[in-house]
């Protein structure tokens, strides 16, 4: 439960990414430039570390199917204890919607 609870969260925290490089972005403001920055503040994490490193342009496809995977073991993982998994579910998914496009942009 803990390792599902921790792909959960990171693939969360992805969202939180897409969503803030983008709103950076229409601000004009360099993402690799951000994503350097983070590395060295409170804003920084693993998942963000790994974009453009880990996570490239050749497989930034591939990551983002096993994190909806993850998240849907997850939110399955979840229901069967009785606990509702919409919120962080929804959330999460967006985020691997977004990671292609993100990692692209990073270039």
């Amino acid at each position: 439960m803990a390792k599902l609870c921790n792909n959960a969260l990171t693939v969360s925290n992805l969202r939180n990414i897409v969503e803030v490089f983008g709103m950076a972005e229409k601000l004009g403001i360099s993402l690799a430039g951000l994503r350097d920055a983070f590395d060295h503040s409170s804003g920084g994490s693993f998942i963000l570390q790994a974009l453009g490193t880990k996570v490239t342009v050749g497989n930034a496809a591939h990551i983002a199917q096993l994190n909806r995977v993850d998240v849907d073991e997850f939110a399955e993982a979840m229901r069967r204890k009785g606990i509702d998994p919409t919120a962080v579910q929804e959330w999460a998914i967006k985020g691997s919607d977004g990671l292609e496009a993100l990692v692209q942009r990073l270039q």
